[in-house]
């Protein structure tokens, strides 16, 4: 937590961090309730990032997409880095409840527009985001332009 009073971190400490947070939510749901799968790629070593960017869309798909009122849910985590970008997948899937809504509808939205302004301020025309509701799950893609 120290770490974001810093405008930047390294990438390996936001990734431990994310992986820690992925850890305790296991705790909370059983592997035969929700299945979440983790993929990293790429050499993330000397690359640099705002705190705490992330955490707020696993936060998002952990509370949104392991409903038990669905059965088995799963969340989806893919990260590659690639010379200075990185690009961040995250699906989840979605209770039958939230068929045919927005993510805004589903979710609120709050969280994530405040996640949208900060990637606005701390990366101005070196970012993408798509967000997607679909028609089984919510998906994720932040594309960033990382320092080294």
């Amino acid at each position: 937590l120290y770490d974001c009073k810093a405008d930047l971190v390294p990438l390996q400490n936001e990734f431990t961090f994310t992986n820690s947070y992925i850890a305790l939510e296991k705790l909370r749901h059983k592997e035969d309730q929700c299945v979440v799968t983790v993929t990293t790629k790429g050499d993330i070593s000397g690359k640099m990032i705002a705190p705490l960017l992330l955490i707020n869309f696993l936060e998002n798909a952990f509370k949104h997409g392991t409903k038990t009122s669905f059965g088995k849910s799963w969340i989806n985590l893919d990260i590659e880095v690639t010379d200075d970008l990185m690009h961040f997948r995250l699906q989840n899937s979605k209770p039958l409840s939230a068929i045919g809504q927005s993510i805004q509808d589903y979710q609120g939205g709050i969280g994530l527009k405040n996640v949208e302004r900060r990637l606005q301020i701390l990366y101005p025309e070196r970012h993408s985001l798509q967000m997607n509701s679909l028609k089984d799950r919510f998906e994720i893609d932040l594309t960033i332009n990382i320092q080294s």
